[in-house]
């Protein structure tokens, strides 16, 4: 299996792109808060990636495992730094399709 610090290497190399418009000067925290996420997820993640990866589950059921875990993706940084809820919302569900988008990719051999 591929190291699970390349994968959120990846995952936070895709968060720079997430931090657009309004919120670039927030890339720090958007950062820190991703991987704050990772860490906590990091068993699950990794026990489901390879799973996926050794195709016990499809990209569908890896992508709602995900999902469920959103709402402990917090994104404390950002919040204390003043940013409105339905922005953290909107955020927080485009981490969460950015973190299974390179998933699949990084697990699931090809």
């Amino acid at each position: 299996m591929k190291d699970f610090e390349d994968f959120v290497a990846d995952v936070l190399e895709g968060v720079k792109a997430l931090a657009v418009g309004a919120l670039k000067d927030y890339t720090q925290q958007l950062t820190t808060d991703a991987g704050s996420f990772l860490e906590s997820t990091q068993e699950k993640v990794e026990r489901w990636g390879n799973a996926l990866a050794e195709g016990q589950l499809t990209a569908q059921e890896f992508s709602f495992l995900m999902k469920s875990q959103k709402d402990l993706a917090i994104l404390a940084s950002l919040a204390a730094a003043g940013i409105a809820a339905a922005r953290l919302k909107r955020l927080r569900d485009d981490l969460m399709e950015l973190i299974i988008g390179r998933a699949i990719g990084f697990f699931v051999p090809g």
